[in-house]
């Protein structure tokens, strides 16, 4: 996600120069899908896995579990989200993202001062992903507001679903005595139950180009064995 952003930087510069707001929209949109089948598939994989990889830690750790939860999926709406910081940011509006930076520490503050007595670590967590989402709304309105562009596209709604039902699924899984097995299996099924539904319904043809270009290379690396 940081690469990308990176990356979409001058790009976005670019378009901003050449005022190509239409190819401006469609980075937007392909960023923000990548991001979040990306971002989900992590997501997913880390969660399914988090109470084996708890048995590694000390047994106060375990507390953190729904701390992960709540950032998971704050961060997964940031990444969500897409580019909009960048385009922002290389705007001529620049200095309205400032505004809601500061908006967002003070937000972030009094959250933190009204949910850390009554839920302790949890309520920090919970803070924390309002913030992130609430930032990113604004942003995501602001845009659309000023400049017409939005990073979503009706395909997306399928990856919710999909990575809610994968997890639902792995939930009533029985688990293996031999955590390092349980892991693996685990995440290969699960990763399988997730990616493969997102390639054949063509979500990001990005990632579907990256997997064919993959399983082609392997294809001529094992023809030529």
């Amino acid at each position: 996600y940081r690469s990308m952003l990176r990356v979409a930087g001058p790009i976005v510069a670019l378009f901003w120069k050449s005022k190509e707001l239409d190819k401006m929209d469609a980075l937007y949109k392909k960023a923000s899908t990548v991001n979040l089948v990306v971002g989900a598939g992590m997501f997913l994989l880390i969660w399914i896995n988090l109470d084996s990889l708890f048995q590694f830690m000390p047994a106060e750790y375990a507390a953190g579990k729904y701390v992960f939860l709540f950032l998971g999926l704050g961060r997964l709406v940031d990444m969500a989200a897409g580019i909009n910081g960048t385009i922002l940011l290389t705007s001529k509006r620049y200095k309205v993202d400032l505004l809601f930076t500061s908006g967002l520490v003070v937000f972030t503050v009094l959250a933190n001062l009204a949910l850390i007595p009554m839920f302790g670590i949890n309520g920090a967590a919970v803070a924390s992903m309002t913030s992130l989402i609430l930032f990113n709304f604004l942003r995501i309105v602001y845009l659309y507001r000023q400049f017409h562009i939005h990073p979503f596209e009706s395909k997306q709604l399928w990856v919710p679903p999909i990575l809610l039902l994968v997890i639902i699924i792995t939930g009533f899984t029985g688990r293996l005595d031999n955590t390092f097995a349980d892991i693996a299996i685990r995440t290969i099924l699960a990763g399988l139950a997730f990616f493969v539904p997102i390639y054949f319904l063509k979500i990001s043809d990005e990632i579907n180009q990256w997997v064919n270009t993959t399983l082609s290379i392997a294809q001529n690396w094992l023809i030529k064995k």
